[in-house]
């Protein structure tokens, strides 16, 4: 029997494209990254997961799960501009990539490239 694992039903999708950011940070075009911090939550989804769900003697049963539930990047660029990352894809949650931009006279809420122009 094939069991497949929550990230193989649903390969993950990052939340913000390549494009999208370099689009909305300017990037290439006197913009660039300055600062980088990243963390990642325990591992403990995938563990639960293939402990409720996969069958005795299971090789994924057997494995110990070390990447974090959900990882922050927080970056800072040249310009000034801040730019927080968060990726999930082993919690239970309604689907969306739906991204944020705030700045000073506004923000907008919704799919990067649509509105990153």
């Amino acid at each position: 029997m094939k069991v497949l694992l929550p990230w193989q039903r649903n390969p993950a999708n990052h939340g913000i494209s390549e494009s999208a950011l370099l689009e909305c940070a300017r990037l290439g075009r006197g913009n660039r990254m300055e600062y980088l911090v990243s963390m990642s939550t325990k591992a403990r989804r995938m563990n639960l997961y293939a402990k409720e769900h996969l069958p005795e003697g299971h090789p994924y049963r057997q494995r110990n799960y070390t990447n974090g539930d959900v990882n922050t990047s927080l970056i800072r660029m040249t310009n000034g501009e801040t730019i927080v990352i968060k990726h999930d894809t082993d919690l239970p949650r309604p689907y969306s990539r739906t991204n944020l931009v705030q700045g000073t006279k506004g923000i907008v809420r919704g799919l990067l490239n649509s509105w990153c122009h």
